[in-house]
Formats: C-alpha cells, sequence, structure tokens
C-alpha cells in the first residue's frame, strides 16, 4: 500500500519516520512507549521510557522524552508525539526558486573547506546558470579564472570574474550572503540587473544608498532584492557567523550582536566541534540535523 507523504511507520520494538534513505544508528524508544497500530497505552508523563540502539531510517521527527506526550494518528497509524517534535520538510528548498538550491551548495562547499561559507550562481533570463563561484579564501586552488587563498575570493567575485564583456540586464545573481561594497562594485562594472541575496549582512549596511551619491554607481546599479524569509535566511547569515567565530573575526561578532544575536548566539554554540560533525555531512542531512534550532531560533 502506499504511505501518505507524511506518514509516520512503526516496526515492532521501534518508532521509525520515513525521511531519507540513508542508514543511521539512532537511539529509539521501545514498542513499550510506541506500539504498531497505535494501540499501546502512551508512557505516563515523568516517566523514564526505555530506550534501544537499532538502525533506523533517518527521522522526520526529533524525539526527546520523559516529557508530556500526546497520541497522533497519520494515514491509519498511531504513534505517541512530544511536544518537541519539530517537523523538517523533504525538500528545506521547497518553494523558492531553483538556483538558491546551487547557491547553498557552494556555500555548503565552502563551509566544509573553512573559506567563508557564501555561493553564488548567474542565471540569464531563461533562468538557465550561466556562472557560478564561492569563496575560496581558505582554498589553495580553484578553477581556471577563479581567485584563490587571497582575501578577494570572494563568492561574487568568482561568479563574475570569467564573464565575457556585455550587457547583462537581463541576468540575475543568487547569493548566499548580501553582497559587500567589493562585491557590489563587481556587479555594477559586470553589468548584471539584478543580485537577490538569501541573508542581510550588517557589515554592510547603507550600502545601497550609493547610487545617492555617485552618479556612475546610480547608472547601471544592480538592484537589490531580499533577503529570504525563515530557515534559509537563517542559515545563509549562520553559516559565514560559525566561520567568524572559529576565526575570531570580532568586528562581524559586534556588527551582528545588535542585529541578530540570536543567530550570533548560535553560531558561538556550533563554532568548533559541532560545525566539524555537521562538515562531514551533505548539505540537506545537514540541515536536517538543524532543522530544530533554525526554525525556533536556538
Amino acid at each position: 500500500m502506499k504511505k501518505a507523504a507524511n506518514a509516520v511507520t512503526n516496526t515492532p520494538g521501534a518508532a521509525t519516520c520515513a525521511w531519507r534513505p540513508a542508514w543511521v544508528t539512532h537511539r529509539t524508544v521501545d514498542h513499550a512507549s510506541i506500539t504498531p497500530g497505535g494501540s499501546g497505552a502512551p508512557p505516563a508523563a515523568g516517566t523514564k521510557p526505555r530506550f534501544v540502539r537499532r538502525p533506523v531510517p533517518w527521522p522526520r521527527w526529533h524525539i526527546h522524552l520523559p516529557m508530556s506526550v500526546r497520541r497522533i494518528s497519520v494515514g491509519g497509524t498511531g504513534c505517541w508525539q512530544t511536544s518537541s517534535m519539530v517537523q523538517a520538510p523533504t525538500d528545506p528548498f521547497e518553494g523558492v526558486d531553483q538556483p538558491w538550491r546551487s547557491a547553498f551548495l557552494l556555500a555548503w562547499e565552502a563551509f566544509q573547506t573553512r573559506s567563508i561559507p557564501v555561493g553564488s550562481v548567474l542565471v540569464n533570463a531563461a533562468g538557465e546558470v550561466v556562472r557560478s563561484g564561492r569563496n575560496r579564501s581558505n582554498d589553495r586552488t580553484g578553477p581556471v579564472g577563479h581567485v584563490a587563498g587571497s582575501y578577494i575570493a570572494h563568492a561574487e567575485i568568482n561568479t563574475l570574474a570569467t564573464l565575457p564583456q556585455g550587457d547583462y540586464n537581463d541576468h540575475t545573481l543568487y547569493t548566499t550572503l548580501e553582497p559587500c561594497f567589493l562585491c557590489t562594485a563587481a556587479l555594477r562594472h559586470s553589468h548584471v540587473g539584478v543580485v537577490r541575496f538569501a541573508a542581510p549582512d550588517p557589515m554592510w549596511r547603507g550600502i545601497e544608498r550609493l547610487p545617492e551619491l555617485n552618479d556612475q554607481m546610480a547608472r547601471r546599479w544592480t538592484r537589490r532584492e531580499g533577503p529570504l524569509d525563515g530557515h534559509l535566511q537563517t542559515w545563509a547569515a549562520l553559516l559565514p557567523l560559525v566561520s567568524s567565530v572559529e576565526r575570531g573575526v570580532q568586528s562581524v561578532q559586534q556588527q551582528h550582536a545588535a542585529t541578530m544575536p540570536e543567530v550570533l548566539s548560535l553560531a558561538r554554540e556550533w563554532a568548533g566541534a559541532r560545525a566539524d560533525r555537521l562538515r562531514a555531512l551533505d548539505l540537506d542531512s545537514a540541515m536536517m540535523q538543524a532543522w530544530p534550532m533554525l526554525t525556533s531560533g536556538r
């Protein structure tokens, strides 16, 4: 029988939830707490549940016990849901333009190499990706024409560096972080029409006023659109902040302390061992692990 898209499935002795095919060893509640078909009784409040370790599919729901519980039934299957369960989407990029996934994948690649986690792609009027790049400040090498191991090895610079001279007013650059002064100038000189950013960067607050100060900047100014809403904005802001904390960049932390205190606090919690564990995962798996914090601000 075909399961409902959000179906929670039970197997004897374990509570499992379908989200992705990868298998992991996970701490699960035994059948005394959750039973097939929803026929079992819920654990009493304050009761310490029994746990077993066995391979189960990557959980769609994060279960934390003991605490108050309530029974849910999805697709005819019953189980007991705690109040701390947070449902994650099957696709974190559902509902946004396709180029965003490409930009976030590049940012994640930069995070894994310990460069500043920013990625960007340039698309034409038909929505086709024509150039892409990521920050390579901590990389020794990069593709031909890209800058690596330099303070100016920014994602947008590497995206635009090999773009032939021309008029790109009908092109859009997607970037995970609001462009800095350097990248804003590169967009203007490359004649790109629009830039869309996932997260704001308070380091460059007021940069949108440059056309008011200079007619040449205004003449081919790249229109700025952003930020995104929700978890993607949080994720796009969080990764560069983790990098800043790990590198001890105080100026960045000070700017974010006033504008994004919760994200900065989370970045300080992640920096180091937790970030290293996430770096070993692919992007979707890392976002699934972080989902409760991304949606709650913690």
